[in-house]
């Protein structure tokens, strides 16, 4: 059975469609996914396959993870003549303008990304340094263990020493 399919929420501009085409392609749908040029909220697919395989695909890409966000998933069986790919793809619907923004989020990502990663290479830093502080106390506090047992080893020497003297 043929369906097209409206998927609506944060869709656009977070790699929908890739995660959309590899689950179709896993379960092996035929169709396509693209992105709705009218609303910027949306995604549209059209697919074949069983009714119980598309409710599955449909259950699968109904997706809350990173910065991808569905909201509501939109279902209609379609009569239609034209042929499917065999092999499920995504269509390039991007405009000159889709790929500036795409690339202007990017590199907002990766600044966020590298901030981050500063952020914890300096917490690292601060956590060896301190992991290297703590190891040489307990370094110095061993060996005023050991020089602490060695006195007293010596003083228990020397008293047992006396008393064999006296024996």
């Amino acid at each position: 059975m043929r369906y097209a399919v409206t998927i609506k929420g944060k869709v656009q501009d977070v790699g929908y469609r890739d995660i959309v085409e590899a689950h179709a392609k896993a379960i092996g749908l035929s169709g396509f996914v693209f992105n709705d040029e009218d609303d910027d909220r949306r995604v549209n697919l059209i697919c074949e396959g069983t009714p119980d395989t598309i409710d599955e695909f449909i259950n699968v890409i109904s997706v809350h993870e990173g910065r991808v966000s569905v909201d509501n998933i939109d279902k209609f069986e379609i009569e239609s003549s034209f042929k499917l790919p065999k092999k499920f793809t995504r269509l390039q619907t991007d405009d000159l303008g889709d790929v500036g923004r795409k690339l202007d989020e990017g590199n907002t990502q990766l600044k966020v990304h590298s901030n981050l990663l500063k952020d914890i290479s300096e917490m690292l830093d601060r956590l060896k340094k301190g992991q290297d502080k703590g190891f040489k106390s307990i370094s110095e506090g061993q060996d005023r263990l050991r020089e602490g047992q060695d006195k007293g080893f010596n003083s228990i020497v020397k008293i047992l020493e006396k008393i064999h003297d006296k024996l």
